[in-house]
């Protein structure tokens, strides 16, 4: 995953493991995030693992979650994302989820 990311994340990114299978990237724009995670997603689905006794290919499913909003903190920004990333593995994994979509269907 880090060499993916290395390749295809913007110099002014962050990303870093937030969990057991899960990554975090700091970005500037919804635009951008959208754009790069997708980019990320095609390259993650090509790419195959080798392990001692097989070789596997994986998916990805992300959740994406913007604030412009000063009053949001870092940490409910992160919890929306989360919130993303579970509707995307519910709804059939293997796909992008951002936040502000889940609002529009409730």
């Amino acid at each position: 995953m880090s060499e993916i990311f290395r390749e295809t994340i913007n110099k002014d990114d962050i990303a870093f493991r937030f969990g057991g299978e899960e990554f975090l990237i700091f970005m500037p724009s919804e635009n951008s995030a959208l754009a790069t995670i997708q980019a990320i997603k095609d390259k993650f689905e090509k790419t195959v693992f080798h392990m001692p006794n097989e070789s596997i290919s994986k998916t990805l499913s992300a959740g994406i979650s913007c604030s412009k909003d000063e009053k949001n903190s870092v940490w409910q920004v992160i919890k929306n994302a989360d919130i993303a990333l579970y509707e995307a593995k519910n709804s059939g994994r293997n796909k992008i989820v951002l936040y502000k979509d889940i609002n529009k269907e409730a």
